[in-house]
């Protein structure tokens, strides 16, 4: 399991700054949702056609009431899941703005920065603005609860009944 984030336009300008002018036209100007893949689904996202890349959007509200999105990605018999605590107000806030810009995702190979992917992301901002409990503020009270609870969350966006293989290979690599 890997901690993932999200990068602003704004956010991304920065970082840029100092890269060449054909990367910053090819990331900038976009919301990305940022995370870490097994280097062997990386080599495969690498290799495969752009079209034999699948990719959904799923949403569940756990014991405590905290909701989450879960940006999955497969291709072949991997798949990558990028989870999304919806009481966090930054992702709130991402959420938001994609449903009005395009955004992607940058994933990296097992964490080296020297190995970006860049994906443009099928799942549109309308699809995530329907999950449940987009809008829900979370109290100072309620987050011990919540971070308690992470390992069955963990578990539930493992469980291959809520979230299926997105092909027809029912055998998936996480």
């Amino acid at each position: 399991m890997y901690v993932g984030e999200v990068r602003s336009p704004d956010d991304l300008a920065e970082v840029l700054a100092e890269r060449s002018n054909e990367e910053r036209l090819r990331l900038g100007h976009r919301w990305l949702f940022c995370g870490n893949v097994e280097p062997d689904m990386f080599n495969v996202l690498r290799q495969e056609p752009v079209d034999s890349l699948h990719q959904r959007v799923t949403g569940f509200v756990s014991k405590t009431g905290a909701a989450y999105g879960v940006l999955t990605h497969q291709v072949l018999g991997y798949q990558h899941r990028l989870v999304l605590p919806l009481f966090d107000s930054e992702i709130q806030q991402a959420v938001m703005a994609v449903s009005q810009e395009p955004f992607g995702f940058l994933l990296s190979k097992d964490g080296a920065e020297e190995s970006l992917l860049l994906l443009r992301s099928s799942v549109t901002g309308d699809n995530l603005q329907g999950l449940p409990g987009l809008r829900k503020e979370v109290s100072d009270a309620e987050l011990p609860a919540m971070i308690a609870e992470l390992p069955d969350v963990v578990m539930a966006i493992t469980d291959a009944e809520r979230i299926p293989s997105l092909v027809e290979q029912p055998i998936c690599t996480y």
